[in-house]
């Protein structure tokens, strides 16, 4: 996926909108832990966010840009 036609902050905001939908998705997982068919929609609706986000970090790398210390750490816990 290329996002060249995003500005900086465009990119960078669409990083850490993906950050949180991961985060609520997992959020997510734990109130369905009981329900098998909502358990494999969440996790391939994880699986998806976790593939837009590394897609938008790798676009952010090769142009150089910053990734905010707060972001890197949320990253961290969500994807370990």
């Amino acid at each position: 996926m290329c996002h060249t036609a995003l500005t900086d902050q465009e990119l960078l905001g669409k990083l850490d909108k993906s950050i949180k939908e991961c985060k609520l998705i997992q959020m997510y997982l734990k109130d369905v832990s009981d329900d098998y068919g909502k358990i494999k929609i969440a996790k391939l609706k994880f699986e998806f966010a976790k593939h837009k986000y590394l897609s938008l970090l790798q676009e952010v790398k090769a142009r150089g840009l910053k990734v905010e210390e707060e972001d890197q750490r949320l990253a961290r816990l969500i994807f370990n």
